[in-house]
């Protein structure tokens, strides 16, 4: 928030956004006119940090971080919830198969308190 001019800041506080997040989304843009516009359209739009985030995130464009792939299966009578994370993004029904064997192969094979204790 360093990065933000002295007289803009001034005008924030004057105006009442001291929200760090706000200010930290004002302070992340590239250009001095930049954080103006930002500021201005805080104070006409009451814009939210949210917001903020998703206009400068659109505005930088470029490639995202791909998405992990997550799993979840929880069974009708509800009894239980299973979710498994993978750090790729794409994960086929094949390949979530064979690592559900692996894990049910890594359980079976360890030893019985260890398996009791995680269990609970």
């Amino acid at each position: 928030m360093r990065n933000i001019p002295e007289s803009l800041r001034k005008k924030c506080v004057d105006h009442g956004v001291t929200s760090k997040s706000l200010l930290l989304q004002i302070s992340r843009q590239p250009t001095e006119k930049k954080m103006a516009e930002m500021l201005h359209r805080i104070l006409q739009g009451g814009l939210t940090r949210d917001e903020a985030r998703r206009e400068r995130k659109e505005e930088q464009g470029g490639p995202q971080r791909p998405q992990p792939f997550i799993f979840h299966f929880e069974p009708q009578n509800e009894s239980f919830k299973f979710r498994i994370q993978f750090k790729r993004s794409h994960v086929s029904r094949n390949e979530l198969i064979v690592t559900l064997r692996e894990i049910l192969a890594q359980l079976e094979g360890a030893e019985g308190s260890e398996a009791d204790s995680t269990a609970a």
